[in-house]
């Protein structure tokens, strides 16, 4: 069984959510060309390539689970999502958070290069950005809204639309239009979708549908503004250090933290101090399996 190494991406670690540049897809070949040439008489299984949808990025998601299949399906590898826990499996108490990578799997394992939505890949910027959702700030101008996406051969057939002022199909030119690089939506569309009185939230999911086989992509359209914190300071003390800290959020557009940097009144960083020499969207970053932790580090500190 051969499992590649794709650093802290597959693991969520130090808040690294991109995924798709040429390096990580050459790391990614590379590691099963080696395999595959050493044992070219050997079956060749890729098992625990699955990741979870806490901590990573849904457009670096996608990218990540078709190319992983396409490689491995053109260098005659097997793949095995392998499932201890049951997230991946859809009608379980725990369903996997993103079906849609189902669909990018099970089709990329047919030979079909799926489009995809683009994201992000140069993790030394000190801003993302993502087509995987669509996104209007409560308060700014209504202009035309592009989405970079990777077509791959495919063309965008129609849109399908659920909730808010959505037709059940977008009409092409009058609500999008489409180039080799972008859907755009047009002004006039996203007026109706995100009107002045409208309240931050989700709008609107709309299903982008392609030809030659290719997954469905859904993309949710939110309108967001500033969430608010129930408390925006905390006294810990050695008795309090050994609970867990609850801070209730109330969101205001996607219900979801896409990052927690933990630092401490002297600015240093509460875990992995060393992260102050990465880019700046990787410091200081607490990311899923470290808070399960932060209480025993906030105790040490208080001892």
């Amino acid at each position: 069984m051969l499992t590649p190494w794709l650093g802290a991406f597959t693991v969520g670690a130090f808040g690294d959510t991109l995924w798709g540049s040429d390096a990580d897809k050459q790391a990614m070949y590379d590691d099963i060309s080696w395999a595959r040439g050493n044992f070219s008489n050997v079956p060749i299984i890729i098992g625990e390539f699955g990741i979870q949808t806490t901590q990573t990025e849904p457009a670096a998601r996608w990218k990540y689970f078709d190319f992983v299949v396409q490689a491995a399906r053109n260098l005659t590898t097997s793949v095995m999502l392998w499932d201890a826990s049951g997230t991946f499996a859809p009608n379980t108490a725990w369903p996997y958070g993103d079906p849609t990578v189902l669909d990018i799997i099970t089709h990329a394992a047919r030979g079909v290069h799926n489009a995809l939505a683009d994201s992000s890949e140069d993790t030394s910027a000190p801003s993302f950005w993502s087509s995987a959702q669509l996104f209007q700030k409560q308060g700014d101008p209504i202009q035309d809204t592009s989405l970079p996406f990777l077509f791959n051969g495919k063309r965008l057939t129609h849109i399908s639309c659920s909730g808010g002022p959505c037709q059940q199909t977008l009409r092409k030119g009058a609500d999008y239009t489409t180039n080799s690089q972008n859907v755009t939506f047009t002004k006039a569309f996203m007026q109706k979708l995100f009107p002045r009185n409208a309240q931050p939230g989700l709008r609107a999911t709309m299903v982008f549908h392609f030809d030659k086989g290719a997954a469905d992509l859904p993309i949710p359209a939110y309108l967001w503004a500033r969430p608010t914190l129930a408390t925006t300071q905390v006294s810990i003390t050695s008795t309090t250090a050994q609970s867990d800290l609850w801070i209730p959020v109330t969101y205001a557009g996607a219900p979801k933290v896409a990052m927690v940097v933990a630092q401490e009144a002297n600015g240093e960083y509460l875990i992995d101090s060393w992260t102050q020499w990465l880019p700046p969207m990787l410091r200081g970053n607490t990311v899923r399996q470290y808070l399960i932790c932060l209480t025993c580090f906030i105790s040490e500190r208080l001892i």
